[in-house]
């Protein structure tokens, strides 16, 4: 324990920005938590198709989406992803999970579909390249 104050005391700037990364990573998963949005994996992203009719909503660009995509779902790019919410609006009351390329804009195009009602929302940590790394099949119909 002697030695950590040490290295503390000695290294005062360093360990303050590492409480203060810290902090930002809290404050950052809390927010996820306070709209409604859970970070899930391939596998966790599977069970949610396979026993709760989850629908996946793919938010990258339309070349991208054609180019492949996980199979059955839709395509809600996120330059246009406000002036498509009413695409999503039958699909409220089912589980709605969005894939980007990394996992990056799906968490703050929740923020939208948090503030219309939609209460079951997931993303998928990593995106479409944590399906692909996983070797999970993408489709292109």
């Amino acid at each position: 324990m002697q030695e950590l104050i040490t290295f503390l005391s000695h290294h005062l700037l360093l360990s303050l920005a590492l409480l203060v990364v810290v902090a930002l990573i809290i404050v950052e998963e809390q927010k996820g938590i306070v709209r409604g949005l859970k970070k899930i994996n391939v596998q966790q992203l599977t069970d949610l198709i396979n026993h709760q009719e989850a629908l996946v909503v793919d938010t990258r660009d339309a070349i991208s989406f054609r180019s492949g995509h996980i199979i059955h779902a839709i395509n809600v790019p996120a330059e246009h992803f406000n002036e498509q919410l009413n695409k999503l609006a039958e699909y409220k009351n089912r589980p709605l999970i969005l894939v980007c390329s990394a996992g990056n804009d799906s968490v703050r195009l929740a923020k939208s579909l948090y503030a219309q009602g939609f209460g079951k929302l997931y993303s998928l940590t990593g995106g479409i390249a944590a399906w692909q790394r996983a070797n999970f099949p993408l489709t292109k119909n």
